[in-house]
């Protein structure tokens, strides 16, 4: 069965400004709750109290405020490296890729501005050097 808080979560994530309205304080939970309650009210197919609807929306709104401040560590990890000129080369996997692997390896091993990615799937592998 369906909940208040899923129905309200549903609207807010479809609409980026409710979003960034909630976590800037900037919106009324009472005033959006009136505003969301015939919807919610259809969607669920019966009567329910506004109460209801502005906590839903003050958990959304923590929730919302948490994950925006893991996005703010991300950015604040360090220095990056970017690099141009590379390219990527990918080859359906086989038995030798393995040993092909350790020849390519081993004879950038001692290079230091070399760059080598390796992304192997279930029928193929990338190169980006």
């Amino acid at each position: 069965m369906i909940s208040i808080a899923d129905v309200v979560s549903d609207l807010v994530k479809t609409s980026p400004f409710l979003e960034e309205a909630l976590t800037k304080n900037i919106i009324s939970y009472s005033a959006l709750s009136r505003e969301l309650k015939p919807q919610i009210e259809k969607k669920l197919s019966k009567e329910i109290k506004r109460g209801a609807i502005v906590m839903a929306l003050k958990r959304i709104t923590q929730k919302l405020k948490l994950a925006k401040t893991s996005v703010k560590d991300i950015n604040s990890i360090g220095d990056l490296t970017i690099r141009s000129n590379l390219t990527a080369l990918t080859f359906v996997n086989s038995d030798t890729m393995a040993e092909k692997q350790r020849i390519l390896f081993s004879r950038i091993e001692n290079k230091k501005d070399m760059f080598v990615n390796l992304s192997q799937g279930i029928r193929e592998i990338t190169f980006i050097v």
